[in-house]
């Protein structure tokens, strides 16, 4: 699963940051990914996993996530090199393959007012079986 979200810079509406994110995604389908870029974001990768392991919890939800979907625990051990041999061809070629419209799901998600006060029947205090 991947996740691309976005926050509209003052003054923009979410339909051009809609526009904006998918002309990215089409972008990486027509051009790779500098390798510059890639060499960036494989170090954030990469310092993220190797932080990871300072913490034994991390480590227990790694295998637990290989071993439920029926992977062996030891890949988590080949993860880091493998991450630093993903090539740009490969990045691209995973983009025009699943970054498609039939694979998209879109949510929009609109913030309250801050000065919004509680409806009636919310869990505040009040009937607390409801939902």
């Amino acid at each position: 699963m991947l996740l691309v979200d976005g926050t509209p810079a003052p003054g923009h509406d979410i339909v051009a940051l809609e526009k904006a994110l998918f002309g990215e995604i089409e972008r990486l389908k027509r051009e790779p990914v500098e390798e510059r870029e890639l060499a960036r974001i494989r170090a954030q990768v990469v310092a993220g996993k190797v932080y990871e392991l300072d913490s034994v919890y991390y480590q227990a939800v790694q295998i637990g996530r290989l071993v439920s979907i029926g992977l062996d625990w030891r890949l988590a051990d080949d993860y880091v090199e493998r991450i630093r041999q993903v090539t740009a061809e490969q990045v691209q070629a995973v983009a025009r393959k699943y970054l498609t419209e039939e694979n998209m799901t879109l949510a929009v998600l609109d913030p309250l007012p801050l000065d919004r006060k509680p409806q009636s029947g919310s869990l505040k205090g009040g009937d607390h079986g409801r939902h």
